[in-house]
């Protein structure tokens, strides 16, 4: 996986690859606990649910 710079040069944009990581260093830095148990469709509706419901609850 290459992650990819942006700079804005004048009126143009211009693009670089910055580093390489593998799918093992990313997975590490986005589950740095490990990796979270698996949830059923229905339990990743539900946890949406909820989330929708507390962050709109007010408006």
């Amino acid at each position: 996986m290459a992650v990819l710079e942006w700079e804005e040069v004048d009126d143009r944009v211009v693009v670089r690859r910055s580093g390489l990581f593998s799918s093992t260093q990313v997975q590490e830095a986005l589950f740095p606990d490990g990796v979270p148990e698996r949830r059923s469709l229905e339990e990743l509706k539900e946890g949406i649910r909820k989330h929708l419901r507390k962050r709109y609850a007010g408006g």
